[in-house]
């Protein structure tokens, strides 16, 4: 039972830190998104695969509403993608 307490925890610690604010904002602007607010990490929201950083927001659309969604990461060679809720 303490093994896998251990898994747990060490993956929930692994996974809090794989945002990137910096480059969630940059994309977002890009698009003509404003008032962004970064939520944290959306564990669900993307592909575990080839999605490293799983970054949540809120912003304002360049039509005025109010969205949130996750944009999604990876490493070098894949792009970013801009999921909604």
């Amino acid at each position: 039972m303490n093994k896998l307490l251990l898994v747990f925890v060490a993956s929930l610690t692994l996974s809090v830190g794989c945002t990137n604010a910096k480059a969630t904002k940059k994309v977002l602007r890009a698009q003509g998104y404003d008032k962004i607010e970064i939520t944290g990490y959306r564990f669900f929201a993307c592909d575990h695969k080839s999605d490293f950083y799983h970054t949540g927001f809120k912003a304002v659309s360049p039509y005025g509403r109010e969205v949130s969604g996750t944009v999604c990461k990876g490493f070098w060679f894949k792009g970013s993608t801009i999921r909604f809720d």
